[in-house]
């Protein structure tokens, strides 16, 4: 008979050459995500529907708004064509000062002008014998008609 004896601890072949992993602990992990990712949905659709309340709740504001950026372009549209209007209106006021100007400078030469002739007719002598003009115009008297013999039968003579 064989005697059966237990072989060495070190002839033993162990039961696993791995090592035992929890699962359990990875199943929980798993879980856990899972049921934050549903929160994380949740929230975010009662935000988007939260958003949504208050986008509508603002739209009043945003049509006010959007009237008023309109009526600033045209503000500011009539304002530059009334820049542009004034400074054409500035632009002639300084040409009709230009020529004034020129006016002004050539009056005073006539008024120098019109000096210089007084001071010589102040030059002349006082007493000037100048042709007499006749007052008194008599008509000539038209010459007669010249004679004529003809008729136009209108009378009725021939």
């Amino acid at each position: 008979m064989t005697s059966h004896r237990p072989a060495p601890a070190a002839a033993r072949k162990p039961a696993s050459s791995e090592p035992r992993r929890p699962y359990h602990i990875g199943v929980l992990v798993g879980l856990s995500t899972g049921m934050y990712a549903l929160s994380l949905a949740a929230v975010t659709t009662l935000q988007v529907a939260s958003d949504q309340a208050l986008i509508e709740e603002r739209e009043p504001v945003r049509d006010a708004i959007g009237l008023l950026a309109d009526h600033h372009d045209r503000m500011a549209a009539r304002l530059d064509a009334a820049n542009r209007r004034y400074e054409e209106a500035s632009g002639g006021y300084d040409d009709l000062a230009d020529r004034l100007a020129t006016v002004h400078e050539e009056i005073e030469g006539l008024g120098r002008t019109v000096t210089t002739i007084e001071g010589s007719a102040f030059a002349l002598p006082g007493s000037l014998d100048l042709p007499e003009i006749p007052r008194s115009v008599r008509p000539r008297a038209a010459p007669p008609p010249p004679a004529t013999d003809a008729t136009t039968g209108a009378s009725g003579k021939k």
